[in-house]
């Protein structure tokens, strides 16, 4: 179908979309880029919430951010400010963290208009957006201008149309691809090449499974467990695999596991979970054997045992720990611990502990940086 066509599909479509200010500065009485970026996405025709206003600080952001993406009446998220190359604009960097796919001629579009108008100093604005699970998010310059400037001639001209692309069905697969290594898998969507018959046969996730003594069985539909059916962000991220496929092991433990974006290259990134049930984990299989992962019961080695302590840990693996922290730990990575405290979830780099977030909201940042690298 011919984008024209497409964008006549979407002509009355409504976007709800939702505005955030990243501003240490300004407040809701001295912040004009808000109000003019909510009654220009207004006066298009689209619902929209906010303007709200966060500091300077990845962890507000963050917070934001995840709250907006996580809401299902919202479909599209813009964040002002925060895109400039000083160490202190990190909403770019956010932003990209948390897309399954980027938009790069976004960027792109949009610096090659703001050198008509400011010339050079245009390379300097590291405005981008893409999709996150199944919202639309722009990182936007802060001032009203260049604000503007991106909402006429991008976002809105093409923002029902987006939407109108993003919530298109994909279209089944017609038959599943042949099994490689000689591992049987049932395959629930998307079509996928054969596996290099010159490809090693222990890599990665194949290692992980066959270090569990576990197969790919066929004729067996895994489900996700009830905790990230309960979160749309992590949901979305397991939902848009290329393949999934129950690991069956010979001692009747049973898990779910899904390919990006399939079940048969090495180089394939696979996250296995509890199949159903109530299970919290997710383990990263193709960063085997680094144990990383989000602790849970039930969850395989290589990953700690649910409810370690993050001191003896963080001594471990970085030869120090955070002072005056009695915590568990909540996930690990190569480079990080993550461990949770009061109700938030604070990381660990050998150096000093940051605010990452909710659990809900930092699992569901895993999970798709994870699915990604």
């Amino acid at each position: 179908m011919s984008s024209t066509e497409h964008e006549h599909l979407a002509r009355h479509s409504t976007v709800p979309t939702h505005v955030v200010i990243v501003t240490t500065s300004r407040t809701p009485q001295t912040d004009r880029t808000g109000p003019e970026v909510v009654a220009r996405v207004t006066s298009a025709g689209h619902p929209c919430t906010g303007p709200e206003l966060v500091p300077d600080d990845a962890g507000e952001i963050r917070r934001a951010l995840d709250n907006a993406i996580d809401d299902p009446s919202r479909r599209c998220v813009l964040l002002c400010g925060g895109t400039g190359p000083s160490t202190s604009d990190v909403t770019a960097d956010i932003v990209a963290e948390r897309l399954t796919r980027s938009l790069p001629g976004f960027g792109e579009l949009f610096r090659m208009l703001s050198f008509d108008e400011i010339g050079a100093a245009a390379m300097l604005s590291r405005a981008t957006g893409g999709i996150s699970g199944d919202t639309l998010v722009f990182a936007l310059p802060g001032s009203p201008a260049a604000g503007l400037l991106a909402l006429d001639k991008l976002i809105l001209p093409a923002l029902a149309h987006l939407l109108h692309q993003l919530d298109r069905d994909d279209a089944p697969a017609s038959s599943p691809p042949p099994a490689a290594s000689g591992i049987t898998l049932e395959q629930t969507g998307g079509g996928a090449p054969p596996a290099d018959p010159e490809a090693p046969a222990a890599r990665g996730w194949k290692a992980a499974i066959e270090a569990m003594g576990g197969q790919l069985a066929p004729d067996a539909w895994p489900s996700l467990p009830a905790p990230l059916c309960d979160h749309a962000a992590a949901r979305n991220v397991f939902e848009r695999a290329g393949q999934s496929g129950v690991v069956q092991c010979g001692d009747g433990r049973r898990f779910a596991a899904y390919g990006f974006p399939d079940l048969l290259r090495p180089s394939s990134k696979v996250l296995l979970t509890a199949d159903g049930g109530r299970g919290e984990f997710v383990v990263a299989l193709h960063r085997y054997p680094d144990p990383v992962g989000i602790l849970g019961a039930g969850a395989p080695p290589p990953l700690p045992t649910p409810g370690s302590p993050v001191g003896p840990a963080a001594e471990h693996r970085f030869e120090r720990s955070p002072e005056d922290v009695d915590a568990t730990l909540f996930a690990v990575e190569p480079t990080a611990l993550y461990f949770e405290q009061d109700g938030r979830i604070r990381s660990w780099d050998g150096r000093e502990a940051s605010d990452e977030g909710t659990p809900a909201q930092v699992g569901a940042s895993l999970v798709l940086r994870w699915s990604q690298r």
